[in-house]
């Protein structure tokens, strides 16, 4: 946008102000051309400002108009905040810098440096609005009010459960000896059914029983619908079909000569009523004519289309009408011959009406004969339809009456065509699938126990004839041959109730040893009377009256199930006895569920201690609500539905613990605790997408001060070369030199402050590899502001300039590392706007500023140019292998080495101490460094193996 573009104009020209301005000009007049041109520069700033100020209104004006909601809410912003000055100083940003332009036609330089920088920070700002970029300080202010909701949800789930233990306790307090005697009975009893039901189930499988059972159910099934089947077959008359034929086609023709008679009619009316217009002199003789003629055209279509005679000559009836219309003059007589004429051709029509009319009471006249000879036949299938028809034709009358009950006759006898053609397919898909159904059976009793006996041969054998006789059953009715199709199907009927008595004879014998069968009924009679005598102690359980009589019932129900399941054992249906058994357990399982929900508090003082539990509730759920209110004044808060969730069931369980109902306030307990947690969850998720927005704005904001750090080193990089080129052969520096010299050490000495504050910034959020790049840049600025002031002898030579060299790789490595995150992390926020949610990884750096892995591989580089630098001076002073003397400034450049290795090597101490990493070993390959890319600064060796 080129708001943004001028608002960083703004920046840079005001960022100029505190590098030109003459150091200590404090005079009240303008002293110099130099500062005549900063009072100018600010003038400029300030009309530029104002002409901001107009665009940004504009725009706002026609980003309304063009519909653009958010660019014309941020420039809004932007405006907002231009009127409203910004935290460092009461008045907005044109008044300051109006103030700047004062203090400079004053010569107070230092405070307009202040101002100016004031005015930058403001200028910031409104860039970063304009870009919709976060505020740092109001994001690292959402995060310390997340933090408080959530520790304050945190409790809130604390007191919760607590609560909920409470209430447990109480509950396990409120059981009396009959209580717990019940609820113990009632478990062994469900262990007993249980073990009853799996020996039952174990005998039956071994010995094929149970198999046996099944295929004995599913062939009784099967023997009904076969059943079924023969008896439709038996009645079924596929020539039926064509005794429908003859009244269908008399029907057909009523409603055709019906159908004409009515139109012979409509039209002749027409003709009449044409008539008696023409004669009233007021009738458009044209538009008449016109009417008359759409409708003979309207006619025509439908006679070709219907292929009807009576049609297309009412329609030359109505034809030559138009064209007598048309003829007439506008008189009187001429109307009159015309209305003659009409008269006469509706009369033509008329008596032709009449004489279809006649034919259709002919033809309505021998349908009904067709249909009650169809309906008197007692052999016919079709008798319902053809009365029902009958009925349909006594609404017979005029042509359009008899046209219509035609037409309902012809419905109803179409559908019993319909479904009398039907029918023999419908047959022969039965008969198919029963065919089906059988071999099946056959196969499954292949796979029993007893298929080599005798019994299980002779039902295979009927199962297989049952079979056959099925197949020819569907190929006779879909071949129409009723007699043949309803003798298979008998035959199939016989031949599956054979195969039923021979699998009953099998399943009898195969039941298992009668002993055991008789020693299973016996023990579940005895759990049955067991069970029956539970209702008594149900009475005098600490239960309430509705959950004594649940119980009771259940126990009841239980007991029923077991009685049913001991007859089932008796007759050797083991089948049949295990789904009664599973009845019991089910029973047994629902009474002791009612038993454990129906206590309730004994004694008064249980009563008291439910009445301060249900107190306590009812105060969580008063904190719920004040929590929901806090939370719904935050700006653009998400919702938190699970919260509104938790505070009905808080009231819930408050009721129940006032009723005494504590099985049901557990219950509800446990839903309220549920969805406090729910909420922290989102809480928790809203506060990381917080704690990642904070964490890429500082991102963002360490970057840029780092890139000005950087440009602010390089402009006075390039001044110590230009000073130390314009040195004397002597080395001599001169007063000029030395003015520069001084300004060069206070800039260092003010790039220094400013990367210890950076640094610190930077160690708070964790970051300690980071931090300890910006330490070495503080340690090398200091050196160099030393050396090149006036207590270092104003120094500009290849010392001073290596030193500024090391700061500047330094700062560059920084800042690739930075930027390389901000990528990262861009690369991050893509890839998961495209996975699903829910599928996020977590991750395990707890959101610190930047990941481990960002920091190992630039220690590890860190590592690496101290390792080549001490390469290097082993090559360039040999005498370092010796004994001889060495000179004290590179007994200085080596220790500073020593201080960096010692530095990193305590770093990676940290590091694998908090990522658990073992302790490297003598073999260097112990220890390898994240992944970079080939090249010299590839990290090979462990930092501290390098001492």
């Amino acid at each position: 946008m080129a708001v943004q573009t001028f608002i960083s104009a703004l920046c840079l020209g005001t960022l100029w102000f505190p590098l030109s301005a003459p150091a200590g000009a404090q005079d009240n007049s303008l002293t110099s051309r130099e500062q005549a041109s900063l009072v100018e520069e600010q003038e400029l700033l300030t009309r530029k400002l104002a002409r901001l100020r107009d665009s940004m209104e504009h725009l706002v004006r026609r980003f309304d108009a063009e519909g653009r909601v958010h660019a014309a809410r941020l420039l809004r912003d932007g405006l907002t905040h231009l009127s409203a000055g910004t935290d460092l100083s009461e008045t907005n940003v044109e008044h300051m810098m109006s103030s700047s332009y004062e203090k400079l036609r004053a010569g107070q330089s230092m405070q307009a440096i202040v101002t100016q920088e004031e005015v930058i920070a403001d200028l910031e700002r409104l860039l970063a609005i304009l870009m919709d970029r976060p505020d740092l300080d109001q994001l690292e202010e959402s995060l310390a009010e997340l933090k408080q909701l959530g520790a304050e949800l945190c409790d809130l789930s604390a007191a919760e459960g607590e609560l909920k233990r409470d209430t447990e306790a109480l509950h396990e307090e409120s059981k009396n000896e009959s209580q717990r005697h019940l609820e113990a009975s009632l478990d062994a009893a469900l262990q007993k059914q249980r073990q009853l039901l799996a020996e039952n189930e174990a005998q039956a499988r071994q010995s094929g029983a149970l198999d046996l059972e099944q295929l004995e159910a599913a062939l009784v099934q099967l023997l009904e619908d076969q059943r079924v089947d023969s008896s439709v077959l038996e009645s079924w008359q596929p020539l039926a079909v064509e005794k429908l034929s003859a009244p269908l086609g008399e029907l057909a023709r009523v409603r055709q000569v019906a159908a004409r008679a009515e139109r012979l009619a409509d039209d002749a009316e027409a003709l009449r009523g044409a008539a008696a217009e023409a004669r009233d002199p007021r009738t458009d003789l044209d538009a008449l004519a016109r009417d008359l003629q759409e409708q003979a055209e309207r006619g025509e279509r439908d006679a070709r289309a219907a292929d009807d005679e009576a049609a297309s000559s009412a329609a030359d009836a109505l034809a030559r009408a138009a064209e007598e219309l048309r003829g007439a003059a506008d008189n009187e007589e001429q109307r009159a011959q015309a209305a003659n004429e009409l008269e006469r051709l509706a009369e033509d029509l008329a008596q032709e009406g009449s004489r279809e009319a006649q034919a259709a009471a002919e033809a309505l006249s021998a349908a009904r004969e067709a249909l009650e000879a169809v309906e008197s036949d007692p052999q016919s299938v079709s008798r319902e339809a053809a009365r029902q028809a009958l009925q349909a034709l006594g609404r017979a009358g005029d042509p359009a009456a008899t046209a219509q009950a035609a037409h309902a006759a012809d419905q109803g006898l179409r559908r019993e065509e319909q479904e009398l053609r039907f029918l023999g397919q419908a047959l022969a898909a039965s008969q198919a699938q029963n065919a089906e159904r059988a071999e099946q059976l056959r196969q499954g009793l292949q796979r029993t126990p007893q298929a080599q006996s005798p019994g299980a041969e002779r039902a295979s054998a009927a199962l297989e004839n049952a079979k056959t006789a099925q197949e020819q059953a569907a190929r006779s009715a879909s071949e129409q041959d009723a007699a043949e199709a309803h003798s298979q199907a008998e035959a199939a009927e016989a031949e599956l109730l054979r195969a039923l008595e021979e699998i009953s004879a099998l399943r009898a014998a195969s039941s298992g040893s009668q002993a055991d069968a008789q020693a299973l009924a016996k023990r579940q009679q005895d759990l049955a009377r067991e069970v029956r005598e539970l209702e008594s102690a149900a009475r005098s359980a600490s239960l309430s009256e509705k959950a004594e009589s649940a119980v009771s019932k259940a126990l009841e129900e239980a007991a029923q199930a077991m009685d049913q399941a001991q007859a089932e054992l008796g007759a050797g249906q083991r089948g049949a006895a295990a789904s009664s058994q599973r009845e019991a357990s089910e029973a047994l399982s629902k009474a002791a569920a009612e038993a454990d929900a129906g206590v309730r508090p004994q004694t008064a003082q249980q009563e008291k201690q439910a009445a301060d539990l249900a107190q306590r509730q009812e105060e969580i759920a008063k904190e719920l609500f004040e929590f929901l209110e806090r939370h719904a004044e935050r700006d653009e808060a998400p919702p938190l539905p699970s919260l509104a969730g938790a505070q009905s069931s808080a009231q819930a369980a408050q009721e129940s613990l006032e009723q005494g109902d504590l099985s049901s306030a557990q219950a509800s307990e446990e839903e309220t605790q549920r969805q406090i947690d729910e909420a922290l969850a989102n809480l928790a998720e809203e506060q990381e997408q917080y704690q990642q927005l904070r964490d890429e704005e500082l991102l963002f904001q360490i970057t840029e001060e780092v890139t000005a750090l950087l440009a602010a080193h390089a402009e006075l990089v390039e001044l110590t070369l230009e000073v130390d080129a314009g040195r004397t052969p002597t080395g001599r520096a001169s007063r000029g030199a030395r003015l520069r010299l001084r300004k060069i050490s206070r800039e260092e000495t003010a790039l220094a402050a400013r990367s210890s504050e950076l640094r610190t910034a930077i160690e708070a959020e964790g970051s300690l590899v980071f931090a300890e790049l910006l330490a070495r840049a503080e340690r090398d600025l200091l050196r160099v502001a030393r050396e090149t002031g006036e207590s270092g002898g104003y120094k500009s030579g290849l010392r001073v300039q290596a030193l500024q060299s090391d700061v500047s790789m330094h700062l560059t490595w920084l800042l690739e590392a930075l930027n390389e995150e901000l990528d990262r992390r861009d690369e991050e926020d893509q890839d998961s706007a495209e996975q699903p949610p829910g599928s996020e990884q977590e991750s395990d750096d707890e959101n610190r500023l930047v990941p481990d892995v960002a920091e190992m591989r630039l220690l590890a580089r860190m590592e690496r140019e101290v390792i080549d630098t001490i390469e290097e001076l082993l090559v360039l002073y040999p005498e370092l292998s010796g004994s001889e003397d060495i000179d004290a400034l590179l007994l200085e450049d080596i220790q500073r080495l020593a201080v960096r290795h010692e530095r990193a090597s305590e770093l990676f101490k940290l590091f694998r101490s908090r990522l658990g990493l073992p302790a490297p070993g003598l073999d260097p390959s112990h220890f390898s460094a994240p992944d970079e890319p080939a090249g010299p600064d590839k990290p090979e060796d462990n930092p501290e193996e390098e001492d």
